[in-house]
């Protein structure tokens, strides 16, 4: 599978670098995964409330001693005000790098390979100044921290990525939804984005109990969408309520149908599904990864 030398604009992506002294440790008390963990290596990590509900979705890796992290934009502002209220006396500065530039490049065996590692492993990570590649196995999201805009690339349709990423299995969490489910509930657990080793953090405690203790009612699934849905919308088995949508890509720019993202109560899956608009969803036979009982 080789790389697609066109960039997908990501518009929805903002990214934050924390430094200091006390980065990791003020991060491993505030995210679900183990940043001790980050070498060459990224990691999905969920940014929860006291209750374990999800206040963000971070993509994260560390570069020398700085930890770097994507976040949705419409978040960035209320999540970096939360944080700097817990750094207090660590040694730790947030900032959100307001010219950094997010693309994605898309596997595709018809096209010729760019520059970028076609073999590149799932999680892995390529850093060449201040350039950042995250690999996704057959997609590769590059951020530049400086971008320089006389070598801007080839542009291409910004839904591209984002339907490679729902059919992936991947969540987005953003304005509509945050606050909506638990960690598990967007199969962040099923995408590594969970350690139930490495001790507290905030909401660590219901994540953990979910986990050992709980049966998880409802789970996400990649879903045909056949009309317009937004993200958090509820989502309806007859009366009865079924979940709510985690992100929605649409099939083309002017497509009313497309792929959901979407929590859905177990014991309806089999149900007719709709959003309370009227959005009929049908989750896929065959879903990106194993999704536990």
């Amino acid at each position: 599978m080789k790389l697609d030398s066109k960039h997908h604009p990501i518009n929805n992506l903002s990214v934050l670098k924390f430094s200091g002294a006390d980065t990791l440790s003020f991060l491993q008390g505030q995210l679900s995964n183990d940043l001790n963990a980050l070498s060459s290596s990224w990691q999905f990590s969920g940014y929860c409330n006291p209750k374990g509900r999800l206040l963000a979705l971070f993509q994260v890796w560390k570069n020398g001693e700085d930890i770097y992290a994507t976040i949705d934009r419409t978040l960035v502002d209320a999540t970096v005000k939360r944080l700097r209220m817990y750094v207090m006396r660590s040694k730790v500065v947030i900032d959100q790098l307001e010219t950094a530039r997010c693309t994605g490049v898309i596997g595709d065996s018809s096209q010729s390979s760019s520059k970028l590692d076609e073999n590149a492993e799932r999680f892995s990570i390529d850093i060449s100044q201040s350039t950042h590649t995250l690999y996704f196995g057959d997609r590769a999201l590059i951020i530049e921290l400086a971008p320089n805009d006389s070598t801007t690339p080839a542009q291409a349709d910004s839904q591209v990525w984002d339907l490679a990423s729902i059919s992936n299995g991947e969540p987005t969490i953003n304005a509509d939804n945050v606050e909506m489910f638990v960690p598990q509930m967007v199969n962040l657990d099923l995408l590594g984005g969970i350690n139930f080793k490495k001790g507290c953090y905030t909401g660590q405690e219901i994540v953990a109990r979910m986990h050992y203790l709980g049966k998880l009612k409802q789970r996400m699934f990649v879903c045909k969408l056949d009309g317009i849905a937004t993200s958090g919308e509820k989502i309806l088995a007859g009366e009865k309520n079924a979940g709510n949508i985690v992100s929605v890509a649409k099939g083309s720019v002017s497509a009313a149908s497309g792929l959901a993202l979407a929590v859905i109560r177990r014991e309806l899956i089999n149900n007719e599904l709709a959003t309370e608009s009227g959005a009929k969803l049908v989750p896929w036979a065959t879903q990106p990864y194993s999704i536990p009982d």
